[in-house]
């Protein structure tokens, strides 16, 4: 019986400190995900179902600084209908100043991977 106990007591040790570790990599990982900071946003409207779409970019894109210019997409696809008829109608709007995006704002992603802006739904 005092064996089958302790076997009881280690299993729970060892659940506990699985759960603290799981718990400190979350927190880490939390802090390793960044904000994206935009400067800008661009207003795409959907020829097929009329609806319209504020797209955030970060601030290394559309930026004219040379080699590193970065463009985003004219047309993107439609985040409501899915079609490809989501068209930029506004160009570029500067925001007053740079700010850190908030949860609810789709944007545009500078991703090394393509040569353009990544549309990011949210």
């Amino acid at each position: 019986m005092s064996s089958m106990r302790s076997l009881q007591r280690q299993v729970k040790r060892a659940k506990e400190k699985r759960a603290e570790r799981f718990e400190k990599y979350n927190v880490e990982k939390a802090k390793k995900k960044a904000t994206p900071i935009v400067w800008a946003k661009m207003i795409y409207i959907c020829v097929d179902c009329g609806n319209w779409k504020e797209m955030y970019l970060e601030n290394t894109l559309e930026r004219h600084n040379g080699e590193n210019h970065k463009p985003v997409p004219f047309v993107i696809r439609c985040p409501y209908c899915g079609g490809f008829h989501c068209y930029d109608r506004s160009g570029l709007i500067p925001l007053p100043a740079e700010r850190p995006l908030e949860e609810y704002e789709s944007y545009f992603k500078d991703s090394k991977k393509y040569d353009c802006g990544v549309p990011v739904y949210r």
